[in-house]
């Protein structure tokens, strides 16, 4: 198992080196940098990931682990880390966008593709949504129920 910490603001530049080299977009990281998890080794952060609350739904983004550490159950382990985190303040839907994790997300964690206008309008009009992500990224949601 995995531990991972809270993100402190100096991290932000390690978070954005992952996200860059992993083509994620960096658009609102910062605003919600205190719902960031991040997983380091030999003093680098190599994995990273957060979410944006919207009580009672949440919205997952940014997950990323640096390629070298891939294979590892990094990513899986802070996906599991976040869900638990969820069910313990009690959201009740999980949503995410992916361009490429579709049937990963699926097949480990029990996410669905959904239309994005099922995500509640406050998720819809987050940065992630409106800008940061194009229309072309798949919406997936998990039911916390």
């Amino acid at each position: 198992m995995y531990s991972f910490r809270n993100a402190i603001p100096a991290d932000f530049p390690g978070i954005q080196k992952i996200l860059d080299r992993v083509s994620l977009p960096v658009d609102g990281v910062q605003s919600h940098l205190q719902n960031f998890l991040v997983y380091e080794t030999g003093g680098e952060i190599v994995a990273c990931g957060g979410f944006e609350a919207y009580f009672p739904a949440v919205l997952v983004r940014s997950v990323a682990v640096l390629p070298a550490y891939r294979g590892k159950g990094i990513g899986q382990n802070l996906i599991r880390t976040l869900l638990e985190k969820f069910r313990a303040e009690q959201f009740k839907k999980v949503f995410l966008l992916t361009f490429d994790a579709e049937e990963y997300f699926q097949r480990h964690f029990g996410f669905q593709a959904v239309n994005r206008f099922q995500a509640p309008p406050a998720i819809r009009n987050s940065v992630e949504f409106t800008t940061a992500c194009p229309q072309s990224a798949i919406c997936m949601v998990k039911y916390l129920v």
